[in-house]
């Protein structure tokens, strides 16, 4: 998977690099690696910082009363997570994992309520405004996924929301299996059993996150 640049995101768009460099001291910003597995922050408290990932893949769980593990968010480059619950202040049991190798940056928002008024505060607050509207987006789109009917509707509307076509093209989704179940509501295996019947039927080729969708076949 490709890594972005802090410079591609919404972040810090508009920024000269002088600009960048002053928001980035402004979040105190650090770039961290994890391994897959690895816990970014644990699940309770206040979280440190927030983040935006560069690499790889982030997803955000909650554990439960009957020790199982919800996923909540899957957080793939350019998307940033735990923005809301750092910038309020507030506790929250979610834990980020590394669903891969990754790489983030980490910032923090204490800058955001000590100093409101400086130059590159406000061109930040715009662009942090932004970005949390763009996450308002993000869920949107996932709504209107998980509002189809039947699971192949879901499959092409995700399909759909990362820009494929029914061209023959290939393209890349940010998914493994499990998450891509995760992110459609949907049992891995009955996804993984409708993937095969739209292969089978001619409409559809992959090999794990890779895909080329041929045609929409309505059968």
């Amino acid at each position: 998977m490709k890594e972005i640049k802090p410079a591609d995101s919404v972040l810090f768009a508009d920024m000269n690099e002088n600009e960048r460099a002053q928001a980035m001291a402004f979040f105190s910003a650090e770039q961290a690696t994890y391994k897959k597995g690895d816990f970014l922050w644990g699940g309770s408290g206040k979280i440190p910082f927030f983040a935006l990932v560069l690499r790889g893949t982030v997803t955000v769980c909650c554990d439960e009363e009957d020790g199982g593990r919800t996923i909540m968010a899957v957080v793939t480059p350019g998307m940033v997570f735990g923005g809301s619950l750092a910038y309020l202040r507030r506790e929250a049991d979610v834990i980020p994992i590394a669903a891969t190798d990754c790489k983030v940056l980490q910032l923090h928002p204490q800058n955001l309520w000590d100093y409101p008024d400086s130059p590159i505060a406000r061109k930040v607050h715009r662009n942090f405004t932004a970005m949390l509207a763009r996450r308002t987006l993000e869920m949107n789109t996932r709504i209107q996924i998980l509002s189809k009917v039947t699971l192949r509707a879901k499959i092409e509307a995700l399909f759909r929301a990362y820009g494929a076509r029914p061209d023959g093209r290939p393209f890349t989704l940010p998914f493994d299996r499990s998450a891509m179940a995760f992110f459609l509501g949907a049992d891995r295996s009955a996804l993984s059993r409708e993937l095969g019947r739209m292969q089978e039927r001619g409409v559809l080729e992959y090999r794990k996150n890779r895909f080329v969708w041929k045609r929409a076949d309505r059968n």
